[in-house]
């Protein structure tokens, strides 16, 4: 798509996206063994994400390749919100209790790029909640997670 770009920062919000807070559910898993199975959700993720998007282009009858206006790019990642949000709940829920507060920022980070998608933003301030989610992503080892 020439207008790339728009589309990658769109995308690259949803990546981090989810739902997040509420009540605390923090689960028995090591350190390890959260990470591990946080990065096989989110490869997976990514797998399913572009799957969606290519259904959506192809809904809007655009060929890859074609220019995309910045709504017709909000459309396009707008439809995978709930594979975020879902992968949003699941990392909340698997979190090790000695980790809790730590994911609980990495969940509130993508609570506010899922707000900026949902507004339509690409602007610096949602390039900055972007670079912020991936940075605790990375710290955490998430790095299937960041974008």
């Amino acid at each position: 798509m020439k207008s790339m770009a728009g589309l990658l920062i769109a995308a690259g919000m949803l990546m981090l996206v989810g739902c997040g807070g509420g009540d605390s559910t923090a689960s028995s898993l090591s350190q390890a063994a959260f990470t591990k199975k946080v990065n096989q959700m989110c490869k997976k993720e990514k797998v399913e994400r572009k799957q969606t998007e290519e259904a959506t282009l192809k809904k809007l009858g655009i060929e890859p390749g074609d220019f995309t206006t910045p709504a017709q790019q909000v459309k396009i990642v707008a439809a995978s919100v709930p594979l975020y949000e879902e992968i949003t709940k699941q990392i909340q829920e698997l979190a090790p209790s000695d980790q809790e507060k730590e994911i609980e920022s990495l969940v509130n980070g993508r609570e506010k790029v899922a707000e900026s998608v949902r507004s339509g933003g690409s602007s610096d301030a949602s390039l900055g909640t972007i670079y912020l989610a991936n940075k605790l992503a990375n710290e955490h080892g998430l790095k299937e997670c960041s974008i």
